[in-house]
């Protein structure tokens, strides 16, 4: 009948199996004053236990079970194989099984990215952005992002302003007078206010008085100057979104059962000669045959009980 022992029984076997050390890498010897090469002594390697041990027998040995959880990149061949006696029974090594643990988890991730550009023209924008991003989060998820093109927008990052000089000329006919009051002091022109500097009088009509020709109406050419301000784009900021699934590993571990038997003796029927005995074989040139044979009709069982291929 399968069982599991305690902590204890664990443990124990823990200090009699054999245990295997991992490698380390070689360092130089330092060298004494004397030229000599000193002997330093390497540090022992933490040894690999078991995280379970699960005992079972059956009518023809004693079956056990040492099971080991490894990251999926550690060597199997770490592993302990050997064969041992405990309690007096000598266990062979059957097997390694391998069970993978590995897990996975997967979620959408939306990913925005902000970049300056030089215009606004959508296909010179999408030209400049990468179609796809790789993602790897501070969380651990990781994954492959593709571009939304429904997510582009283009948005001015910043505005200037620049001034113009500019001016502009007004005719005012048929003035009663050469007088600066008939004449406007600013005007407007494209949105821009300038003032008056400069007005030239010229003679309209004129009448003949005391042989003389005196003007009668005149007509003002008025000048006006002035600063336009006008604004213009710095640059253009651009922000897209990336999307996909991205997935993180939640458990990178494979776990190993090494499978050891130890035969039990079997005793012969009563009345039944030894085969050994009937070819005139000695019994106990048949010992380590019997003990092999019944160690692979037992694991036999074993497999067919456990659903093992």
């Amino acid at each position: 009948m399968k069982h599991r022992q305690g902590l204890a029984a664990a443990l124990l076997f823990c200090v009699m199996c054999t245990p295997v050390l991992m490698g380390a890498a070689a360092e130089p010897e330092p060298e004494t004053q004397d030229g000599e090469t000193a002997q330093v002594e390497t540090p022992p390697q933490p040894a690999l236990y078991p995280i379970d041990i699960v005992y079972s027998e059956n009518d023809t040995a004693w079956h056990l079970e040492k099971v080991y959880q490894l990251d999926a990149s550690a060597d199997p061949s770490v592993i302990p194989t050997e064969n041992f006696e405990q309690e007096g029974r000598e266990y062979v090594f059957l097997d390694l099984l391998a069970e993978d643990q590995r897990e996975t988890d997967t979620k959408e991730h939306t990913q925005q990215i902000t970049q300056e550009s030089s215009t606004k023209d959508t296909e010179t924008v999408l030209k400049n952005l990468a179609p796809t991003l790789e993602y790897a989060g501070e969380d651990g998820y990781m994954g492959v992002l593709t571009l939304d093109t429904a997510s582009v927008k283009v948005e001015a990052s910043g505005y200037g302003s620049r001034n113009k000089n500019v001016t502009a000329t007004r005719t005012y006919p048929n003035l009663a007078d050469a007088d600066t009051s008939y004449i406007p002091k600013t005007v407007e022109e494209n949105g821009c206010t300038m003032e008056l500097v400069d007005v030239s009088w010229q003679t309209a009509a004129a009448e003949e008085v005391s042989g003389q020709s005196v003007a009668t109406r005149y007509t003002a050419v008025a000048s006006y100057a002035g600063t336009k301000t006008s604004r213009y784009v710095k640059g253009y900021v651009v922000t897209a979104d990336y999307v996909g699934n991205v997935s993180r590993t939640t458990n990178n571990s494979i776990l190993y059962t090494a499978l050891f038997s130890a035969v039990k003796e079997q005793e012969p029927e009563k009345g039944n000669l030894s085969y050994g005995a009937l070819i005139g074989i000695p019994v106990a040139a048949l010992a380590g045959g019997a003990g092999t044979a019944a160690g692979i009709t037992g694991w036999r069982k074993y497999k067919r009980k456990k659903g093992i291929k």
